[in-house]
């Protein structure tokens, strides 16, 4: 779906300005056209990190753009009515807005899960007449075992009103199953067989982190999802990654989280060295799936080492998971995962 165009922006700002005091005695009004307001508007209403909400650095969720809670100052909204009318909808489009599939230790305490966010869409529907213009940005930050089995990718993706042109999903080094120990990564896609996305999807970004000793793993698996993977739209146009291209980042944190240090995974003493590699999926227009056949969308992928998976549990010591938070990263695949 193509962005809005400026013509269609300045007739709903006309139109949502319909029944305000037009206050021709404010310069914002009677000299500034509509374009530019809405140019003021938008970075005004920009979201930002509020430094009173910093992330712990004993945490598995802060990260590089995830330092700490992001807010909108919406004052704005509340100096009169009809900037109101002309921008209520701001804070919404310019949001990234961000899920966790995954247990509350390993999420921010300021989250929202994807039914609290289609109730509010619906109340700003009830409330306006309408829903909000197209987002630019959802963020999904998933554990392997809740992104394969819970069907909330599908819910995301089917919710009303939820229109993102681009959609992101990060498998973190603590998200993988058995991720205290060193067995081989593998992860399931028939999450991604399961759901379609929005139509104004054209753009979908999958991460792979681990650590550095790991860069070998991370990469096939990165290699075999552009090769194999592709997500289908609402519409049944198609995304397919560039098998050549590729994104890859690199980052470093300390070692402890939760009172505990993870020596098995440090790079130096206290610190980590992470391997992020992205695949890029991107919209082919007149793409269908019969030009698809050496593709899997749902395919398993699955790294195995010439000396097999290691399922040694970790002591205390070396850094062990206490277990205490539901997570249940052990679990027994073999119902789930086709090998």
């Amino acid at each position: 779906m193509a962005p809005i165009s400026v013509q269609q922006r300045l007739k709903d700002l006309r139109r949502s300005s319909a029944g305000s005091h037009v206050q021709d005695q404010s310069p914002l009004f009677s000299i500034f056209p509509a374009e530019i307001r809405d140019q003021i508007f938008t970075l005004t209403l920009v979201q930002c990190e509020d430094q009173n909400e910093v992330y712990d650095e004993d945490t598995c969720y802060k990260r590089p753009g995830y330092l700490a809670h992001k807010k909108i100052y919406t004052d704005l909204l509340r100096s009169c009515k009809r900037i109101y009318n002309e921008a209520w909808f701001l804070p919404w489009t310019n949001s990234e807005h961000v899920f966790y599939f995954a247990s509350d230790a390993r999420k921010p305490f300021i989250t929202f899960e994807p039914e609290v966010v289609e109730d509010l869409l619906w109340d700003m529907f009830d409330l306006h007449g309408e829903a909000p213009e197209e987002v630019e940005h959802v963020q999904i930050f998933a554990q392997i075992h809740r992104l394969e089995n819970s069907g909330k990718f599908g819910a995301v993706c089917d919710m009303p009103f939820l229109k993102p042109r681009r959609m992101s999903v990060t498998i973190r080094h603590t998200d993988f199953v058995n991720w205290e120990g060193k067995a081989d990564l593998i992860i399931d896609g028939t999450w991604i067989q399961q759901a379609t996305l929005p139509e104004s999807v054209n753009e979908v970004y999958v991460d792979f982190e681990n650590t550095v000793e790991r860069q070998d793993q991370v990469d096939f698996l990165a290699d075999q999802a552009a090769l194999l993977w592709y997500f289908k739209r609402k519409d049944d146009a198609l995304l397919v990654a560039d098998a050549k291209e590729k994104i890859v980042m690199r980052w470093t944190r300390g070692s402890t989280w939760e009172g505990k240090r993870w020596r098995r995974h440090e790079s130096r003493p206290n610190e980590i060295d992470y391997y992020v590699r992205t695949i890029k999926f991107k919209l082919e227009p007149g793409l269908d799936e019969e030009n698809l056949k050496d593709h899997d969308q749902g395919a398993s992928l699955e790294f195995v080492s010439e000396t097999g998976p290691d399922w040694k549990e970790s002591s205390e010591d070396d850094g062990a998971s206490s277990g205490d938070d539901s997570d249940h990263d052990n679990v027994d695949r073999n119902d789930n995962v086709t090998r």
